[in-house]
């Protein structure tokens, strides 16, 4: 979201910053409804439960943080949030991010 307030001579930057954080908490509500995800506000921000098992946490700030995944299975996740909101500021991988899911062997 662009704007200008004029050197803050013009309207309520904290009326936009209120703006832009309930845009975010309702565009990741309708990215991850549209995937079928069930979601809800906890604590100010959005709970967004995963079928894999995993967690997203969208803050107000757009910030997303994913939970319960590991390997690589929570970029796809984090992609439809992200996408949603917009350009991605940053990006830091947890340790669990670069596991390996147990894989199992039934013996004969």
């Amino acid at each position: 979201m662009l704007y200008d307030d004029y050197n803050g001579h013009w309207g309520n930057v904290a009326d936009i910053d209120r703006l832009r954080e309930g845009y975010a908490m309702q565009a990741a509500r309708q990215a991850a409804e549209a995937q079928g995800w069930l979601c809800e506000e906890v604590g100010g921000g959005l709970v967004v439960y995963h079928p894999d098992g995993g967690t997203l946490t969208v803050r107000p700030d757009g910030t997303v943080d994913a939970s319960g995944f590991e390997g690589c299975g929570c970029t796809s996740a984090t992609e439809v949030i992200e996408h949603a909101l917009g350009t991605r500021q940053e990006e830091r991988l947890k340790d669990s991010y670069f596991a390996e899911r147990a894989h199992v062997q039934e013996s004969a």
